[in-house]
């Protein structure tokens, strides 16, 4: 898996956080997480109540997120003896996703999102509430992230190894939590930024779509040493 598949996940989750169907509900997924408004971010996004219940979001989806590659590479470990043709079954599958993310092609089931929407039964738990919020972020939005996310799970699936899964999926995480945390806490001084990919998403997207799409074409060729 070397560094660049880490490093490759780690991006994954930047892009996944930048999505047109994530990145234009933070500031509300941020008043649900934190109970402020977004006035009140503006004036108090850097107290340590925000980081607290934003870091506990960011560990729900995280551990969802791990257990999906803990899953997948464990899948992978069935079919050692079909390496090669796991590859490219799967190095396929990144590039289908590629070009989907690119805007190349379209696939319908994956334009839709699933909220999960949390009883009020939840605010008992204060805080900790949070925790269980991040991890119906994880499960409502995978079908959002769902090309970006199933192509790092395809990369945990033909490493073959419980740890590379659980290691790619972790920086998955970190990819997707750091933006969300610096948002909560930086909010003023980011949403200048935030706004700048909302423009531009389109040239993002098909950037980082045509990446998987390489990283997919190595995975075929067996190119890519995992």
């Amino acid at each position: 898996m070397g560094d660049v598949g880490i490093l490759a996940a780690l991006a994954a989750g930047v892009i996944s956080f930048l999505s047109p169907c994530v990145l234009p509900l933070i500031p509300a997924y941020l008043s649900i997480v934190t109970g402020l408004t977004t006035q009140q971010l503006h004036e108090r996004g850097g107290s340590e109540g925000t980081l607290l219940k934003c870091g506990l979001f960011v560990l729900g989806f995280s551990l969802v997120f791990v257990l999906m590659g803990a899953t997948a590479s464990t899948l992978g470990q069935w079919f050692v003896r079909g390496r090669r043709l796991l590859n490219g079954v799967l190095g396929t599958l990144v590039v289908i996703m590629g070009l989907f993310v690119s805007g190349l092609i379209r696939i319908p089931p994956l334009s839709t999102v699933r909220r999960i929407n949390l009883p009020a039964a939840l605010s008992p738990l204060g805080p900790f509430a949070a925790l269980v919020t991040g991890a119906a972020f994880a499960l409502g939005w995978t079908p959002c992230v769902g090309p970006v996310l199933s192509s790092v799970l395809a990369y945990a699936a033909a490493s073959g190894s419980l740890g590379k899964g659980v290691t790619l999926l972790s920086a998955y995480s970190v990819g997707l939590g750091i933006p969300f945390l610096l948002t909560g806490v930086l909010y003023n001084r980011v949403l200048g930024t935030l706004d700048w990919f909302k423009r531009n998403h389109k040239a993002v997207n098909a950037a980082a779509g045509m990446v998987l799409a390489v990283m997919g074409g190595l995975l075929i060729f067996h190119a890519l040493r995992l």
